[in-house]
């Protein structure tokens, strides 16, 4: 028997035996959600048949903030402070994460989050909005804004996912049936510092516990795991080109925000999405992963706030 043989047989009698473990391996302290949302920060709101929470801050023209995959409307706080005279901001959580509901039986997707912000702005009696998407939101916001362009005045898109990118190798194994449950299921914080520091900032020493332990607070309710796990296993975060070639059609004015240094979707993938869109502006931020509007807000958030007061003023409700 070989070794590499022997190896893969190891793995797999190692996996067999986390999940065996699994049912009573419980490290998290898990609670309902309904029971979690009371110390949510923001409101609650009916959206269809579910939640949505949103932090609202600010005042001046809607902006609907929509954060990426393992975030929640954390991701946002600095952006709403620096945009509170610019914009009345609403930083919402996607279902499945933060404090919105946890639905059963059900493949999260860009079609569900795209309804979802449809519902919330349907809900808050906003009409037209512009949409700032992180990541998945960014993914999110182009589906928005390809199927309802009458309800979107301008995008802004931080490193989005929607091209082809492969996912990277711990995205991989995460998605492996057992192994993802036990990983996302393992005490403490070092498996979401790890990924905080390899895949969304360029500069690790930026994640601290602090933050880390901020970003997975909601991550106790019940039906998170599933949550990352489902979505790992099922949504193509790439397949957004249809919605891409339809959104260049619409000519919505666009700001495309892209950290140098970002190892989840690469600079290339930025330029290819910037070309596609006629008439988008590009902005390359230095020194900077995943998520440049937190790792440098001095440089980003300037750029919003030119980007916004260059937009025609919407008109008075």
């Amino acid at each position: 028997m070989s070794i590499r043989s022997l190896g893969v047989i190891l793995l797999v009698v190692g996996v067999a035996a986390l999940v065996a473990v699994l049912p009573v391996f419980h490290p998290r302290d898990w609670q309902p959600w309904t029971d979690a949302i009371k110390e949510a920060p923001g409101q609650l709101v009916k959206t269809k048949d579910h939640t949505t929470h949103v932090v609202v801050k600010g005042e001046g023209p809607p902006a609907i903030l929509i954060h990426g995959f393992m975030y929640h409307s954390i991701m946002w706080e600095g952006t709403q402070r620096d945009l509170t005279h610019y914009a009345r901001t609403h930083a919402m959580d996607l279902y499945g994460w933060g404090y919105s509901s946890r639905l059963d039986a059900v493949n999260y997707s860009y079609d569900l989050y795209a309804r979802q912000v449809i519902d919330l702005m349907d809900s808050l009696g906003i009409e037209r909005a512009d949409l700032i998407g992180q990541s998945m939101g960014g993914g999110t916001a182009m589906v928005v804004a390809a199927r309802w362009p009458q309800r979107v005045r301008s995008l802004i898109l931080v490193d989005p996912a929607g091209l082809p990118n492969p996912l990277p190798l711990t995205g991989r194994i995460f998605g492996l049936q057992g192994v993802g449950e036990f990983l996302v299921a393992l005490p403490g914080r070092s498996v979401f510092k790890k990924n905080l520091q390899d895949f969304w900032f360029h500069d690790a020493s930026r994640v601290t516990d602090e933050y880390v332990d901020a970003v997975i607070r909601p991550f106790r309710i019940t039906g998170s795991t599933r949550t990352i796990l489902n979505i790992l296993r099922t949504l193509d975060f790439g397949s957004l080109e249809g919605e891409v070639r339809t959104l260049a059609g619409h000519h919505i004015p666009t700001l495309v925000v892209w950290g140098r240094e970002d190892r989840a979707v690469p600079l290339p993938i930025g330029e290819k999405l910037h070309h596609s869109l006629p008439g988008s502006q590009f902005f390359v931020v230095d020194g900077a992963g995943h998520s440049p509007h937190e790792e440098k807000p001095e440089i980003v958030h300037p750029r919003l706030i030119e980007f916004l007061k260059s937009l025609p003023a919407p008109p008075a409700p």
